[in-house]
C-alpha cells in the first residue's frame, strides 16, 4: 500500500487533520503563550515578571493534572473520545482570544476585571491539554469521531 492510498483510506485523512490540529494548538500554547505573559502590555502582552510567568505556568500544570486526573475520565465515558476531543478543539482556540481581551483590560487599568479572567482562562485553557490524551485513543478507533 502506497502513503496515498493509506490516507484514502477512510477515517484516516480525518485522523491526520485532527493530529495535527492538536499538535499545532499544543505548540502554541506551549511556545506562545509564556512570550505572550511577558510582553509589555502596550505591545499586546501581560507584561508578567518572571515570577508572575512561573506562577501561571504551575496553575496550568497544576489544572492540566487535576484535569486529566479528575475531570477526564467521567467526560470521556459521558461524551466519548470524540466529544471531549471537538469540545477541547472548540474551547482551545477560544481561551487564545482571551489573551488579547485581557491586554486590553490592562491597558484600560481594569485590573480587577484581567485578575478574574486571566487566571480562569489559564486553568480552563491548560484542561484542554486533554486533546493529547485523547488522541491515542483517536488513532485506534478513528470511527469513534
Amino acid at each position: 500500500m502506497t502513503v496515498w492510498e493509506v490516507i484514502k483510506y477512510p477515517g484516516v485523512a480525518i485522523v491526520l487533520y485532527i493530529y495535527g490540529h492538536i499538535t499545532l494548538l499544543g505548540l502554541a500554547y506551549t511556545a506562545v503563550v509564556p512570550v505572550f505573559w511577558f510582553t509589555q502590555p502596550n505591545l499586546g502582552g501581560f507584561g508578567f515578571s518572571p515570577l508572575e510567568i512561573s506562577l501561571f505556568l504551575g496553575a496550568a500544570g497544576i489544572s492540566q493534572a487535576i484535569w486529566l486526573l479528575v475531570a477526564f475520565p467521567p467526560l470521556q465515558r459521558k461524551f466519548s473520545t470524540g466529544g471531549v476531543l471537538r469540545a477541547c478543539t472548540i474551547v482551545w482556540p477560544i481561551s487564545f482570544l482571551t489573551l488579547p481581551l485581557c491586554s486590553i483590560l490592562l491597558r484600560r487599568d481594569l485590573n480587577l476585571a484581567f485578575w478574574i479572567i486571566a487566571p480562569i482562562t489559564t486553568v480552563v485553557g491548560a484542561g484542554v491539554s486533554m486533546g493529547f490524551s485523547e488522541f491515542i485513543p483517536c488513532i485506534s478507533c478513528p470511527y469513534s469521531l
